[in-house]
């Protein structure tokens, strides 16, 4: 007999484009790469802390965003499952865009977190108070900085899922500022 345990949904999806020679996706990459498969509550705290500060460092080279809380368990669960399933869609896609290919000199890093987060739960009531944000102050940095900060204050002991992906994929060339405002990237809102 499965037991469904109801959850609400946390994702934020950052779009950075850090000066040359900046380490962050590297970073990043590293990040990604020294979290072991079987986590433990320590394991997620460590790379959540590290992941946060890596972001904060390059809000300022950021140039584009977007993030949800949905605190519907049905809605929830479908929106981590297409968040997750678009995303690794999008990286076993060829990176060609429309005739060309992808300039490292025009390249772009999408990195997304996404959280299912157990319902009535502290971290639940902890996003619920952190992502009460009037609408026109969505895509200022200001609340990506709050909502990145989120991320290590969740007790992991009652997050049911989570997924950290980086696009593009170690040695990869990121998509381009014309790709961000093409199709598929609609939902992403410039920050201000």
């Amino acid at each position: 007999m499965e037991v469904r345990v109801d959850c609400a949904f946390f994702g934020i999806q950052l779009v950075v484009r850090p000066p040359a020679g900046d380490p962050f996706q590297t970073e990043i990459e590293r990040l990604i790469k020294m979290s072991p498969a079987d986590q433990t509550i320590a394991d997620k705290r460590v790379l959540y802390t590290q992941l946060s500060n890596t972001l904060l460092r390059v809000l300022s080279f950021s140039v584009a965003g977007y993030w949800d809380l949905i605190r519907d368990p049905a809605a929830a669960q479908k929106e981590f499952d297409s968040w997750c399933g678009d995303i690794e869609v999008t990286m076993r896609e060829p990176a060609p865009f429309g005739g060309t290919y992808r300039q490292a000199t025009d390249s772009h890093c999408v990195v997304t977190t996404a959280f299912l987060v157990k319902k009535g739960s502290n971290s639940d009531l902890t996003l619920g108070a952190r992502c009460d944000i009037a609408e026109p102050l969505y895509f200022a940095r200001a609340t990506f900085a709050q909502l990145i900060e989120t991320m290590p204050m969740l007790n992991f002991a009652s997050v049911a899922g989570d997924a950290v992906y980086m696009v593009p994929g170690p040695g990869g060339v990121g998509p381009s500022g014309e790709e961000l405002r093409g199709e598929g990237y609609e939902y992403l809102k410039a920050l201000v």
